[in-house]
């Protein structure tokens, strides 16, 4: 609720009838009222039906307020959510990915391709010398960078995957926005847990180490993590079965060290956190 109509509130519920007992009482009590007033009772009557239908009058425009302000609130979660329903679709549906071919080129795919199959994501660590980073290997096609997420001898699958640059950036700017709409209360608990498709792919099969690792730490992770808990929280919290049984069957223990919650909330997570592989 804005500051503003708290404020409003307060004034209208709160101070103007303590006014109105206050004026009530002095009229009554006090003979100065009377040198002045009169007939105290007159000059109540007619204070108090003025200040009565002020008071109801602008509890009527409160009450308005307060209802098309909750309305446009549910509005614009509703439609931040199908924005972001709208926009992991086509993260998820732009072609990313590079496999690479038995004769040496590359063909695209779609970023789901290396997201539907639950073969883990390997990190690689690049020949190339870039000081006190570590960067993960990597390949330039068409202008952009191409970063090794399974090789064929540690996942054992039959060609090499990469992943865009621009994956990794849209997929962080989305869980960006997404913690900022949670933080703002636009974004509820119910509403994590309806996304929970699109949210806890990215904590599982080492891809939440993945993005430790391409972005250099926690830092820049902050709200992949934080989104990625309060999902598994909550679902936890309900005992839905389907989400946290996803979770524990496919986070690898590099993935669950990064979700290690706060110490007042490991509680919640006794279950969670246990490796089970």
């Amino acid at each position: 609720m804005p500051i503003s109509t708290i404020l409003m509130n307060i004034i209208f519920f709160f101070i103007v009838p303590s006014i109105l007992i206050i004026v009530y009482f002095l009229t009554n009590t006090n003979s100065i009222f009377s040198l002045y007033f009169g007939d105290t009772g007159k000059f109540v009557g007619f204070l108090t039906a003025l200040l009565t239908y002020i008071y109801v009058v602008l509890t009527g425009f409160l009450v308005r307020e307060s209802i098309k302000s909750s309305q446009q609130l549910i509005l614009a979660r509703h439609t931040l959510l199908r924005e972001l329903e709208i926009d992991m679709d086509k993260i998820q549906r732009s072609k990313t990915v590079q496999i690479s071919t038995n004769n040496g080129s590359f063909e695209p795919r779609e970023f789901r391709y290396v997201l539907d199959q639950p073969l883990n994501w390997i990190y690689v660590k690049s020949d190339t010398e870039h000081g006190i980073l570590s960067l993960p290997k990597y390949i330039d096609i068409e202008g952009q960078r191409h970063w090794l997420v399974r090789d064929k001898e540690s996942c054992k699958c039959k060609e090499e995957q990469y992943l865009s640059s621009q994956a990794f950036h849209e997929v962080l700017l989305w869980f960006k926005r997404l913690k900022i709409a949670y933080n703002d209360k636009v974004v509820k608990n119910e509403d994590l847990l309806d996304l929970w498709r699109q949210i806890l792919p990215f904590g599982v099969g080492d891809r939440l180490y993945y993005f430790f690792k391409y972005f250099s730490g926690k830092d820049e992770i902050e709200s992949l993590i934080y989104i990625i808990n309060q999902t598994i929280s909550y679902c936890y919290e309900l005992k839905r079965d389907a989400p946290i049984n996803y979770y524990l069957n496919y986070a690898s223990d590099e993935d669950r060290e990064l979700l290690k919650p706060r110490n007042n909330a490991k509680k919640d997570y006794k279950h969670i956190m246990v490796t089970n592989k």
